[in-house]
């Protein structure tokens, strides 16, 4: 069974659609289009979820090196 991008994204981010939506500068229409099989994710689209995925762990690696002063 196929991974849904956009869930995992959301799951990973701890966001819902809309604010994903919000944070990628695309409709609410257009992620759950992308969710729900209606509409192919481009490859913007997954480099996108990528990129903002990494921002998220890269601030999380920050405040972890800022509270053990590494």
């Amino acid at each position: 069974m196929e991974i849904n991008v956009v869930e995992k994204a959301c799951k990973d981010l701890g966001l819902n659609q809309r604010e994903l939506a919000d944070l990628i500068g695309v409709s609410t229409n257009t992620v759950s289009g992308w969710r729900n099989g209606k509409r192919a994710i481009p490859k913007w689209g997954y480099r996108i979820l990528d990129l903002v995925k990494l921002e998220k762990e890269h601030k999380q690696l920050t405040e972890t090196i800022k509270r053990y002063k590494i």
